[in-house]
């Protein structure tokens, strides 16, 4: 287990990411709908976030050398 302990965070985290995404389209679409527009706008919003995160996430990896 320890073993694929990176990659199944990897995988869980792109899952939530997904479902995240999916529950968003729902939620919005009575009052925006839920045409293509809208998917790729919550597409790209989760994205940019994540991008944002893993360049965060990176320098702050690159600071700490354990």
């Amino acid at each position: 287990m320890k073993k694929y302990k990176i990659e199944l965070t990897v995988f869980l985290c792109g899952a939530i990411s997904m479902m995240l995404e999916l529950v968003a389209a729902r939620v919005l679409s009575p009052y925006v709908g839920s045409s293509n527009l809208i998917w790729t706008t919550i597409i790209g919003v989760m994205l940019i976030s994540m991008s944002i995160g893993y360049s965060i996430g990176g320098k702050i990896a690159d600071k700490k050398k354990i």
